[in-house]
């Protein structure tokens, strides 16, 4: 959709929303922001503010995506600590994607891709660490709520199938000083479009253009979570798992009394880009 200006324009933007509410609002990635397409959808949310590989030199970059994460969560700290409230910022990692170029010395022995994986995520996930307890330690964190979430799945480093439900499950974590219970663990299966919701409603803001998105924290929540690969498609919900395989017309994974599902939410979603 990204890809798409005359559609992407069309769709409900959190951004957009969030800055409705009187949230300033600003995206960090340390590579080229033109990448899928990527500048002109955050110009199409109305970002006040996008920070890429441009503001920095080129001396912190990696061999292929951009600056390394310690660089960029320094900046992103430096800038939360300037910021007024409230505000609503985004960070995109990537040293953690392949080639797993990290300026770290090796954690783990070994030169397979799982092992080179292993290393760039205890890289990014070392830097994530110190930015949050920066945070922790500064005037920002009683008043901030952060959101922590993969954008995709992996099949490293077991070099698992790419249909498997396994390479789609992904942490989300939420903290803050915000946070008025920083216990509950939420069980059933989501998405991240799930994200934008749950967000809204928690600012009691108006949330009902997001037809893709549920609240999580709701009473009664639909669980189920859907996912595509490369012609094909996953659908699970508490009683079904399901992963169906278009090229061979067959299912790879059954579980449970399948009633089609996955490939009805999948031409809903072709339906809607259609209709855009």
């Amino acid at each position: 959709m990204m890809k798409y200006p005359q559609k992407a324009e069309k769709l409900p933007n959190l951004a957009r929303d969030i800055k409705k509410l009187g949230y300033s609002t600003a995206y960090y990635y340390g590579g080229d922001v033109n990448f899928a397409n990527m500048r002109s959808y955050f110009k199409m949310g109305k970002f006040d503010r996008i920070v890429s590989d441009e503001d920095f030199d080129s001396d912190n970059y990696n061999s292929k995506w951009g600056v390394h994460d310690h660089i960029m969560f320094e900046r992103f700290f430096k800038d939360l600590l300037k910021e007024k409230n409230p505000f609503f910022n985004m960070m995109f990692t990537l040293s953690s994607h392949e080639p797993f170029d990290v300026p770290m010395e090796t954690v783990f022995k070994g030169d397979t891709d799982g092992i080179k994986y292993m290393n760039s995520v205890y890289y990014t996930d070392k830097c994530l660490g110190e930015f949050i307890e920066k945070c922790r330690k500064s005037e920002i964190w009683d008043n901030t709520l952060f959101i922590l979430v993969a954008d995709h799945g992996v099949r490293l480093p077991d070099n698992d199938l790419v249909s498997d439900p396994k390479c789609f499950k992904i942490p989300m974590v939420w903290l803050g000083g915000a946070l008025k219970d920083n216990s509950e663990v939420i069980s059933s299966y989501m998405s991240q479009t799930d994200i934008v919701r749950t967000l809204l409603c928690q600012l009691d803001a108006d949330n009902q253009d997001y037809i893709f998105s549920k609240n999580i924290f709701a009473e009664k929540v639909n669980s189920f979570s859907f996912y595509t690969y490369n012609d094909g498609v996953g659908f699970l919900n508490d009683t079904l798992k399901t992963v169906y395989d278009n090229t061979s017309k067959r299912y790879l994974h059954k579980e449970g009394a399948d009633n089609m599902y996955g490939r009805a939410y999948l031409q809903m979603l072709y339906n809607d880009f259609k209709d855009r």
